[in-house]
């Protein structure tokens, strides 16, 4: 009999410390990606195409958009993530980008003229 009652305590028990443990360790929904793209005198380019790629995820070719500060914050899934920026007249920006752990990441971007491209 008490074997009996140890086991339905097991069949009881067992599911709820398992859903508990598998709720510590499932990782955040999404991760905070922001940052700012200026130029190499330090202003801000408002007028760029800035985006995010991960072949895991379905951000693959997401746009950010940016605000009038050149800014940027969006909400990705923890991951590893391309990071492309490109804006006329500019030298085009790529990064990899680790967001596994899901820390809060910011980047500021320096985007260098081409030169080699002006027209004279």
């Amino acid at each position: 009999m008490l074997r009996f009652l140890a086991v339905g305590l097991f069949v009881v028990l067992f599911p709820a410390v398992q859903s508990s443990h598998l709720r510590a360790q499932t990782p955040a929904a999404t991760c905070t990606f922001h940052g700012q793209i200026f130029d190499s005198a330090g202003a801000v380019i408002t007028r760029a195409f800035v985006m995010v790629h991960s072949e895991r995820w379905a951000e693959n070719g997401q746009r950010i958009p940016l605000d009038q500060n050149g800014e940027f914050k969006v909400q990705l899934k923890p991951g590893l993530y391309d990071f492309f920026v490109a804006s006329v007249g500019f030298i085009p920006y790529a990064k990899k980008i680790d967001l596994r752990s899901c820390k809060p990441t910011g980047l500021k971007v320096k985007m260098k003229v081409d030169l080699e491209h002006l027209e004279d």
